[in-house]
C-alpha cells in the first residue's frame, strides 16, 4: 500500500522488520493469488532516503530488482544477514541509482 499511494514519499525507514522479504520490496507477492496489483518499492519515484538496515530476508537478488530510484542519495543496508556484500553488488546498486551517495553496510 505504501508504494501504491503515497507516490511522492522521500524519505521510508523500514528497519527491523522481520517480516520484510523480497517480494515486499519488488512487489511480487507470491502466496497472495487475490491480492490487489503488486506494486514495487521503485514506484516511490521521488525517495531520496531508504533505511532497510536489519531485515534478514532480502538479499542481493531483491535489492538489485527493486532499489531502482532517480533520486536516491541515502541507503542503508546495515545488518542484512540476508545479502552478499561484495563490489559487484554495490557497484550494481550505485548504478541503478544515480544520485547515491551515502550507501551503508555492514555484516
Amino acid at each position: 500500500m505504501i508504494c501504491q499511494n503515497l507516490t511522492y514519499l522521500e524519505y521510508l525507514i523500514l528497519e527491523s522488520c522481520p517480516t520484510i522479504s523480497d517480494s515486499g520490496l519488488t512487489g511480487e507477492f507470491e502466496n497472495y493469488s487475490d491480492s490487489i496489483t503488486p506494486t514495487p518499492l521503485s514506484n516511490l519515484k521521488y525517495l531520496k532516503d531508504l533505511m532497510l538496515s536489519s531485515n534478514s530476508l532480502i538479499t542481493n537478488q531483491g535489492c538489485i530488482k527493486a532499489i531502482r530510484f532517480q533520486k536516491l542519495t541515502n541507503l542503508s543496508l546495515i545488518a542484512c544477514r540476508g545479502l552478499i556484500l561484495n563490489n559487484d553488488f554495490e557497484m550494481e546498486l550505485k548504478k541503478q541509482n544515480p544520485c547515491l551517495r551515502n550507501f551503508k553496510t555492514s555484516n
